[in-house]
């Protein structure tokens, strides 16, 4: 039975509201869409060095987008599946492939898309395939299921309307005047007469697809063009879901929280000193010549080499007040990890009077860690920095959010078409960007940046990292040629901060551990695996008395895990207690720290950089001090996991270099150092154009991994689950499950476990978990047996 009206989406209720109908919907997308290009066009073209005669063509595409994307609901598999009719759930293609298909197929949409230019043609059918992400040649997207055939309601009065107004919309009119028809369509799956095969017509489509080949120039253009449906489809979608904002004007939303975001220079004053205030007790200080050669930067892409405690962050925020003038821009920060940004935003972002956001996947639960600190006054909701957002959705946060601190992830996930990276395209192209701690990406990451450097030229970017390998910063010239490189403070670089031994003998550690403790100094002992460290944390909370040992891993809850971690900082500045804390690779970044005692297995030549720049990290080079003690201690033939026993001979040789100096080092010692025995750490320029689908994807909307998969999959505990249950009567939310996750080595056997939202529940009794949440403290997570069954 044919329908009395086409839907776009489901509702509930009796009476059809406007925003479900499919003809709103898509006026509704074609509004967003061509806002979206009114206000982003020329300042994307910019970013991306596309011509600017191209600006006319984005702007075509984005509209007839708008009224065309959907088209392929108009089928009766669709239709009866948003009315709920029983077997609808299966459809011979995705709507969008239908939707292609009748842009070549229906005379009034053929005729009207056959007037655009061939390139623009291309564009349009590439970024409707597109814009659901899902679109893959690896999916088998072109290959119609063997259900029964479809019919598209092209005799439907919400069709003929719906062509009516499209081409009233566009500029442009069809070759031929439009004739409506009586008939339907009907596509099969199969061969059968009297009805369109849909085998055959999207073979020869997709050939024809593969066989236009866009150019460089133009297959940026298709990238940014396919980004900006995405986000206008969904902003559409948003709204028109929302009751309280169905009369919203898409447009006026797109003003009042994309256009009229940014921060001025003013806000980076306010935060640059709110961060003296508390750290400085002063409204003034000077600037070291590094910092002000950082702000003083007018290049798009400026790399700054600098120890650790050396003062970046600062001249990040110096350099991104240049920028803001005279057109405001949002700052996004980006760090490698997790704990790096909460640490990040709660230095900088937290207390200034600038509307700020942390995003990561675990934000939530750090934002409400920092809240228990009573940093200010809370009394007032409205003035209550920590409030989520309420947004439409909350990937679109990021359009009304001048100053974002978040995990790389947010932004180099563009790379790879990671949904909300794709919906917050719009924002970042207003912005400026920072990106910290580069040396520790993964290759794969890596790569990414990369990519993301060459995509967009002409957007401010500012690297940080306290030593690049070289052959990653050849790649970096390579590609940007344009790019500036300031070193740091040779005041700094040049200051003996430590004093270094290598494969001391048992007493010895223990001895150097019992002194510097004697005098309520900090100990730090970074081990390369999370058993090793439980294993080292058991000895010495025997050995040392008065509860002054703490262990701190990545298997923990996450909600324990970032309480240890705001304590161990704390504790650490506490000049009053002594401290010692057993880690794993989790404080070579995430720990803002200074140990006066560093103790390490051999790793990495880059990771033991980053572990000693938690050692006598607060120093004045106009005051001498003595240098820090650092132990570090070989593998002695146990498994070298996570590293190669390449990096660990490389390893080897330059601790060995270091020793041999036979004075106190310096971090210009470490990076020269580096240069001898330093990984080779190269990045394929080729693989990294491969994994960069957003911009060489073409019809293809493929999402991959942004890092390098890792060898811990998120675990949550049946014991928890159960309990919540117990304690609340209904299964936990989301955000619970985020705070009860831990990550653990996988093993075989999880592949049989059952989920909730997609995170693995162990079994009973197969995760030993330790942790006193009176003291704070415990052993985390450990498999109760190495094998087991479900």
């Amino acid at each position: 039975m044919i329908p009395k009206r086409l839907l776009a989406k489901s509702f509930t209720g009796d009476l059809i509201p406007d925003q479900a109908l499919l003809i709103e919907h898509s006026s509704l997308v074609a509004q967003a869409c061509s806002k979206l290009a009114e206000i982003l066009g020329s300042q994307i073209l910019n970013n991306m060095e596309i011509s600017n005669d191209y600006e006319e063509t984005l702007h075509q595409v984005l509209k007839c987008f708008g009224w065309t994307h959907d088209l392929g609901k108009c089928s009766n598999s669709f239709q009866d599946m948003l009315q709920r009719k029983k077997g609808t759930n299966h459809h011979m293609v995705r709507h969008e492939i239908l939707s292609f298909l009748l842009m070549h197929l229906e005379p009034n949409l053929r005729k009207g898309i056959e007037a655009f230019p061939h390139d623009t043609q291309m564009i349009l059918f590439c970024t409707v395939l597109g814009h659901h992400l899902k679109t893959s040649s690896k999916n088998n997207s072109f290959s119609p299921q063997q259900t029964s055939s479809v019919t598209i309601y092209t005799s439907h009065p919400d069709w003929n309307n719906l062509i009516e107004r499209m081409w009233g919309d566009l500029p442009h009119q069809p070759l031929e005047p439009i004739k409506f028809t009586d008939d339907n369509i009907t596509i099969t799956a199969y061969r059968e007469p009297g009805k369109i095969d849909a085998r055959d017509e999207l073979a020869k489509l997709l050939k024809k697809l593969k066989r236009h080949s866009l150019n460089e120039e133009l297959n940026k253009l298709l990238s940014a063009t396919k980004a900006l449906a995405v986000c206008g489809d969904v902003l559409a979608s948003a709204l028109g879901s929302d009751n309280e904002k169905a009369s919203f004007s898409v447009k006026q939303y797109i003003d009042e929280h994309l256009l009229n975001t940014g921060l001025v220079q003013e806000d980076l004053d306010e935060i640059v000193q709110t961060w003296c205030r508390k750290y400085l007790k002063s409204d003034s200080f000077e600037l070291r010549p590094f910092q002000i050669e950082v702000a003083n930067s007018n290049h798009s892409l400026t790399l700054v080499e600098a120890g650790c405690g050396t003062g970046k962050s600062l001249a990040a925020y110096l350099w991104a007040k240049q920028w803001c003038k005279p057109i405001p821009k949002r700052l996004f920060f980006c760090l490698p990890t997790t704990g790096t940004a909460t640490e990040q935003y709660a230095d900088y972002a937290l207390l200034a009077e600038v509307k700020s956001d942390l995003i990561h996947s675990r934000a939530s639960i750090d934002l409400e860690q920092l809240r228990s600190l009573d940093l200010i006054d809370l009394s007032d909701d409205e003035d209550d920095p920590f409030k989520t957002q309420q947004d439409i959705v909350e990937s679109l946060r990021l359009w009304s959010t001048p100053l974002v601190v978040c995990t790389m992830d947010t932004v180099l996930g563009l790379m790879v078409n990671n949904r909300r990276s794709i919906y917050s395209y719009p924002s970042f192209m207003n912005g400026m960007f920072v990106f910290d701690e580069i040396h520790s990406l993964d290759s794969r990451m890596f790569g990414h940046l990369v990519m993301f450097l060459r995509t967009f030229p002409n957007i401010p970017v500012l690297l940080m990292t306290a030593s690049l390998q070289e052959s990653r910063k050849e790649v970096l010239q390579q590609v940007r040629q344009d790019i500036k490189i300031i070193q740091g403070p040779t005041d700094l670089e040049e200051y003996p901060r430590y004093a270094i031994q290598f494969s001391p003998t048992k007493d010895e550690v223990e001895n150097e551990i019992k002194k510097v403790l004697s005098e309520k100094g900090k100990a730090l002992w970074v081990c390369n695996q999370v058993d090793w460290a439980i294993e080292r944390y058991r000895s010495y909370k025997e050995i040392i008395a008065g509860n002054v040992v703490d262990l701190y891993h990545s298997r923990f809850k996450y909600k324990d895990r970032s309480k240890i971690h705001r304590r161990v900082i704390d504790d650490f500045k506490n000049q009053e207690i002594p401290r010692m804390l057993i880690a794993t690779q989790v404080a070579e970044m995430s720990l803002d720290l200074s140990a006066d005692l560093l103790i390490t297995d051999l790793a990495s030549i880059s990771s033991l950089i980053q572990r000693f720049g938690r050692s006598n990290r607060k120093i004045d080079p106009n005051e001498m001090r003595p240098p820090k003690q650092i132990l570090v201690l070989p593998i002695d033939g146990k498994n070298s996991y996570p590293y190669s026993k390449d990096d660990l001979h490389r390893a080897e040789q330059w601790i060995n270099h270091l020793v041999e100096l036979n004075r106190p080092i310096s971090q210009r010692d470490l990076k020269e150092a580096a240069k001898l025995y330093g990984e080779n750490g190269s990045i394929s320029l080729v693989e990294a154009e491969f994994n960069a689908g957003f911009i060489t994807g073409e019809w293809e909307t493929v999402r991959e991994r942004v890092r390098v998969m890792g060898y811990t999959v998120p675990i949550i505990m049946k014991e928890d689950v159960d309990q919540y249950i117990q304690n609340f009567g209904v299964k936990p939310n989301k955000d619970w499950v985020r705070e009860f996750e831990i990550p653990m080595p996988t093993q075989s056997e999880i592949n049989r476990w059952s989920r909730l939202y997609h995170t693995l529940v162990a079994p009973l009794n197969t995760i030993r978990y330790d942790f006193d949440p009176t003291l704070g403290k415990g052993e985390g997570a450990v498999w109760r047996q190495k094998s087991f069954t479900n």
